[in-house]
């Protein structure tokens, strides 16, 4: 029991990020560069308790993760600013669950069993009728709305893009998780935005 409680503790974090980023306020860069400076700070931290083996295979994999985070993060606020966090979280969370999911079965091969294709499909099926659902707009709605939905949509794909690339990099390149802390923050286990 204790350890599903200390599983959710990233997943109510994560949760609460994008409302705490609103609720501070300024401009998509202010909030960027606050998240990696609290990220930095927290990666130097872990260094006096665990030191990484440094190789140019663990910086290189380490660099091109953290591109990777931070071009999905400081797009996925952007979208915060065009279409809310009420709109965006949703969205963004449920296109990244496909995307990770669908590295899992055709790079990974995670899947091998019927069942996993029964029950993994099936997931995925509720994940993409909650996105549709989150995403659908009523013909009544206005124009602008439409339009900033429309831009949202375009801006959260591309931030998509970012965060799957960096969830997957570190599982590509059989990176341990506490070696990605430095130069990289660690938010879901084994994955990394590399500084």
């Amino acid at each position: 029991m204790g350890n599903i409680l200390l599983a959710l503790v990233p997943a109510v974090m994560w949760g609460i990020q994008p409302l705490i980023l609103q609720t501070i306020g300024g401009k998509t860069s202010n909030q960027q560069m606050g998240m990696s400076l609290g990220a930095l700070i927290f990666s130097i931290g872990v260094l006096f308790f665990h030191q990484p083996v440094w190789s140019w295979h663990l910086i290189l994999a380490s660099f091109v993760c953290g591109l990777a985070w931070a071009f999905g993060q400081i797009t996925q606020i952007e979208s915060f600013h065009i279409i809310g966090v009420s709109a965006a979280m949703p969205i963004s969370t449920g296109m990244q669950l496909i995307g990770v999911t669908l590295f899992g079965i055709f790079y990974f091969h995670e899947w091998t069993s019927t069942m996993d294709y029964v029950y993994g499909i099936s997931a995925l099926i509720v994940i993409i009728l909650g996105v549709f659902f989150t995403a659908y707009r009523e013909k009544g709605d206005n124009s602008g709305k439409q339009g900033a939905m429309q831009r949202g949509l375009f801006v959260l794909v591309l931030s998509t893009i970012g965060q799957v690339t960096y969830n997957v990099i570190p599982r590509m390149a059989d990176l341990n998780g506490w070696d990605v802390l430095f130069p990289a923050r660690n938010r879901y286990g084994n994955r990394c935005n590399g500084f």
